[in-house]
């Protein structure tokens, strides 16, 4: 099964916004910071929900078709 709970499947990241410069270089611990966080960018919620259910209807499909 796929990692979803990865960035790269997430429809949070801001491409607009810059990414922290401090968390860049490790962590940033101001939580009044403007910049774009790792931590802010997870998905969540139903949209977790939807890869997930999708990843296993693919793979219940996939003994009936090529993928």
């Amino acid at each position: 099964m796929e990692n979803f709970s990865s960035t790269t499947w997430s429809n949070k990241i801001d491409c607009d916004k810059e990414l922290c410069p401090n968390e860049l270089d490790g962590n940033c611990n101001d939580h009044n910071c403007e910049f774009q966080h790792f931590r802010d960018m997870e998905p969540t919620g139903m949209f977790f929900h939807l890869l997930q259910t999708l990843n296993s209807i693919i793979n219940s499909l996939s003994c009936y078709i090529k993928i």
